[in-house]
């Protein structure tokens, strides 16, 4: 597969993490149009195979946003060579759940109540400086993914004011004040 410069930095970044046994933390200032979102999915995906019986959730901030990640992902599911090796027990608009007892679903960032009561091993926030209320929804999504190894959360956007939920989390990241490893890609 061939990434772009921005993709390579970031998978190393996730392997460095998890080969430290580590839980992956990531939070990525972005511009438009480098795979970033693709490539969140796309690590995702994989998630459900490398670690059966894990549960994802994706959020993005639109509707039509949400649709388009998840079609990244039956995009993946319909062209891997290894989807014969597992049975696809459930494919909805908003839910993929395979043999192995993985699950991936999306949601939208106006149900701040998305995520509460399940527990998560990957969760994927795409364009969080544009949602709505990011304090209550990560509220509760941090508390859906446990601080352990194996477990993945990513946190993405472009840019999109001074002062709110994404730009502090991200200066705390760059002073070394959060769980998270800042990456920007201009």
């Amino acid at each position: 597969c061939d990434f772009g410069w921005a993709q390579r930095e970031f998978v190393a970044d996730v392997e460095r993490q998890f080969n430290s046994n580590k839980p992956v933390r990531i939070i990525t200032l972005k511009a438009r149009q480098l795979g970033m979102s693709t490539l969140t999915e796309g690590i995702l995906f994989f998630w459900n195979f490398l670690h059966p019986g894990s549960g994802q959730l994706v959020i993005a901030h639109k509707t039509a946003s949400t649709r388009w990640l998840f079609d990244k992902t039956k995009l993946f599911w319909r062209n891997w060579d290894y989807a014969p090796s597992y049975e696809l027990l459930s494919d909805t608009q908003h839910r993929f759940a395979w043999s192995n007892l993985s699950t991936m679903q999306v949601a939208t960032a106006a149900n701040v109540q998305s995520g509460r009561g399940m527990t998560l091993s990957a969760v994927h926030g795409s364009e969080v400086a544009f949602w709505d209320d990011p304090e209550e929804l990560m509220l509760g999504l941090k508390q859906t993914i446990p601080r352990r190894p194996r477990t993945i959360l990513v946190l993405e956007s472009t840019a999109n004011g001074v002062g709110d939920y994404f730009h502090k989390t991200w200066t705390d990241a760059e002073a070394g004040q959060s769980e998270f490893a800042p990456l920007f890609f201009p």
